[in-house]
């Protein structure tokens, strides 16, 4: 019976351990898919905000250049090739406007003035005639361009405005160069992962710096070559990241999957590709589901505590009970053995009662015979003139034990008890020797 009970209750246990393992895994599955489903509703307008705070990065100092082209101090500086009078000013403009790079180029594409002309990495006489941005201002246009400096070796986007004389002719070109590090920088602290991705498939910004100009798409020849003329992103190798994408909105990045979502930067054609982890969504299920459970079994702790401490209580009960219940059965008894002493007492006091009215009522019946015997006894003693107790001593001796038989009789009709005194046993002995002598010679017993 008792292997039984066992079998049974296993099987209960395999029972409720398949259905929460069924009931979890149904909970997983169906959070996953609210969080697929939230994160594809969001990300949109993630990637949509990234996307704007690019273009607005790329913007936001458009009206330096051209600011910096229409003042009289920047044109001398260009015309005359000396700078050291406007390099300060450059310094406190760059500054001011927290713009990585300000500085004037001449005509032939060497940098007359910069902010950074006291950094061991100045700009400050180097040559960048090949930037398309200054081909660009050269042609009369605002360049725009973005690229790994040639001097500093950090990437930022570089917008150029072309300076004039008062005749109209193009002199030379006022730049500003803003970084980008700061924006990108924000974004390592996220667990999603951000590409900024140029139309040829570079990889200008990431939040991971080590896929900072891969590509996504392997690059021709032709594109190689212009890459390397414009020295736009300096010795870079250009290669390609563990990269794949899907029809479906997913895709993945170095082994991992991702939910995809992309948004344009228009003024430059690039594109932010937006990568929410689906493994992040996963473990976030888990990480609700691991709660759930964790609160699934604090409640079962507190109810399994409430109903042991009720447990706990119901047994300190029961236990005073029991043990009022022992101390009721051990006085009982007591009182049961009390009762039975009480009854043999009774019936002991009974018994000597009646045993004291039977010998009260021999005592009274032998008395007066016992008394006339012994009268007669002294009556013919007188008369034969013989001293007390030498006419008949066998007949005295007879009519005095019998007197000492009454008065042990009567020991029991009284309730008053005589004195102990000291008795010779050898006197008893041949006093009740004396009284059964008639029986030892009827059996022919011999007395010793």
């Amino acid at each position: 019976m008792k292997w039984m009970k066992q079998v049974f209750w296993r099987r209960r246990l395999w029972l409720y351990a398949i259905f929460i393992l069924v009931l979890g895994i149904l909970a997983y599955v169906s959070m996953t898919s609210i969080f697929l489903r939230q994160e594809t509703e969001r990300n949109p307008v993630r990637a949509a905000l990234y996307a704007e705070s690019i273009s607005n990065a790329l913007t936001r100092l458009d009206h330096l250049p051209y600011a910096l082209a229409a003042d009289p101090k920047v044109l001398v500086a260009i015309i005359s090739g000396d700078g050291t009078a406007i390099n300060p000013y450059l310094s406190e403009i760059a500054e001011r406007a927290q713009a990585e790079v300000v500085y004037l180029m001449s005509a032939s594409g060497v940098t007359v003035a910069a902010s950074n002309y006291e950094n061991a990495d100045s700009f400050v006489g180097q040559f960048y005639a090949f930037r398309p941005y200054f081909l660009d201002a050269m042609n009369g246009q605002t360049g725009h361009f973005f690229a790994v400096g040639v001097t500093t070796g950090r990437p930022g986007y570089f917008v150029a405005e072309p300076v004039r004389d008062g005749n109209g002719n193009i002199r030379g070109a006022a730049v500003v160069k803003i970084g980008l590090s700061a924006l990108t920088g924000a974004w390592s602290g996220s667990n999603d992962q951000i590409l900024v991705v140029n139309e040829d498939g570079i990889i200008l910004a990431a939040s991971t710096p080590a896929h900072l100009f891969g590509t996504i798409r392997p690059l021709t020849t032709a594109q190689r070559q212009t890459l390397a003329d414009q020295r736009q992103f300096a010795e870079a190798p250009l290669e390609m990241i563990d990269w794949s994408e899907t029809a479906n909105g997913r895709a993945s990045l170095d082994g991992v999957g991702y939910l995809l979502n992309k948004a344009p930067i228009p003024r430059e054609g690039w594109t932010l590709y937006y990568l929410s982890s689906v493994t992040g969504i996963r473990l976030r299920a888990l990480l609700y589901e691991a709660i759930g459970l964790a609160v699934v079994l604090l409640a079962a702790i507190s109810v399994s505590v409430f109903r042991s401490a009720q447990l706990d209580r119901a047994l300190s009960v029961s236990n005073a009970d029991r043990q009022r219940l022992t101390n009721e059965i051990e006085e009982r008894r007591l009182a049961e053995a009390r009762l039975n002493k009480a009854q043999t007492e009774l019936a002991r006091t009974s018994r000597l009662a009646a045993l004291g009215q039977l010998s009260a009522s021999i005592t009274h019946e032998l008395g007066q015979p016992i008394s006339a015997m012994r009268n007669y006894l002294a009556a013919e003693e007188i008369e034969a003139g013989s001293a007390p107790g030498t006419l008949n001593r066998d007949l005295s001796s007879l009519v005095d034990r019998m007197q000492n038989i009454t008065d042990q009789l009567r020991f029991f009709a009284t309730p008053s008890r005589r004195a102990s005194e000291r008795i010779d046993l050898a006197i008893a002995l041949r006093g009740a020797e004396k009284l059964l002598l008639h029986d030892f010679d009827q059996n022919k017993i011999k007395f010793t």
